[in-house]
């Protein structure tokens, strides 16, 4: 039997040396390398930044078609930094060679721009379009300007659980959701639709599935399922419980009203013995 070892060096971080591998690996003709040292001058990590160099060692990336060092192009002309001046319709074309290349970046750039009107007519719903498709790509960015979007209301109605859902996401697919997105961008959906993350996976609210179900159901009319996704598709409204409440009251019936967790507050009731028998009605969100 042979037992193989795997052995981990830590490197303290080095920018010269990482230069010198560079310049060596472009030497064979690796174009990734250009363009890193295209974002080194850029950044001025370890040499003193210099606009210039960057452009063209990203320039001579792009030609050896490395499709990611477009959007590095676009955004020295979205700022005038190595180039003549400032130029939005050169940024938004090297943008856009980025995404028809399926480079994720140049999805997001160019749903910032749209979102923030930077060289086009402001277009939120365009911009929504692409970072749609940049956060099924897995641009961890697209998922915070989807979120703020709709969390504010930026451009359509004020969506604040479809924002909270998309806020913490860093990594994860749209596809279950694209068509809430869609159908909220059209103003079909209500402040209240919900939705769900699992496995990173984004997936419809049980609520929200059983009324497809329940479509279904009814096509087929199938009772037994109408009556079970009938059940399941109830939301009770602010109303409902104030009308509730009324109505108990004016019965007589003492209510109480949980500041969180309605299960939580019947246990503490019956612990104390203020209660054995009791109705609490509360809301969620």
């Amino acid at each position: 039997m042979s037992i193989g070892f795997i052995a981990f060096v830590a490197l303290r971080r080095d920018h010269s040396k990482a230069l010198s591998w560079f310049l060596k690996a472009v030497e064979k003709g690796e174009p990734r390398s250009m363009e890193l040292l295209g974002e080194i001058y850029a950044r001025g990590a370890g040499v003193e930044r210099n606009y210039t160099k960057a452009f063209e060692w990203l320039t001579l990336a792009s030609k050896h078609h490395l499709y990611s060092a477009y959007n590095g192009i676009g955004y020295l002309y979205v700022k005038g930094y190595g180039v003549d001046s400032k130029n939005y319709t050169k940024a938004k074309e090297y943008f856009e060679k980025a995404a028809e290349n399926d480079e994720v970046g140049g999805h997001y750039n160019l749903g910032v721009m749209f979102l923030k009107g930077i060289g086009v007519k402001r277009d939120v719903r365009l911009a929504c379009k692409y970072f749609i498709v940049a956060a099924n790509n897995g641009q961890p960015k697209a998922f915070y300007q989807l979120a703020k979007i709709f969390h504010l209301g930026v451009g359509f109605k004020k969506n604040v659980p479809l924002g909270s859902t998309l806020y913490p996401r860093k990594k994860g697919n749209l596809s279950n959701i694209e068509v809430v997105l869609h159908r909220h961008m059209d103003g079909e959906t209500t402040e209240y639709e919900e939705l769900r993350a699992e496995n990173g996976v984004f997936s419809l609210s049980r609520r929200v599935e059983a009324q497809e179900s329940l479509s279904v159901a009814i096509e087929a009319h199938n009772k037994e399922d109408i009556e079970k996704f009938s059940k399941r598709t109830v939301k009770v409204t602010k109303e409902n419980n104030q009308a509730c409440k009324k109505l108990l009251k004016l019965m007589g019936v003492p209510v109480v009203e949980a500041p969180s967790e309605a299960e939580a507050q019947c246990g503490a009731l019956c612990k104390v013995g203020k209660a054995t028998s009791h109705l609490l009605l509360y809301r969620r969100g």
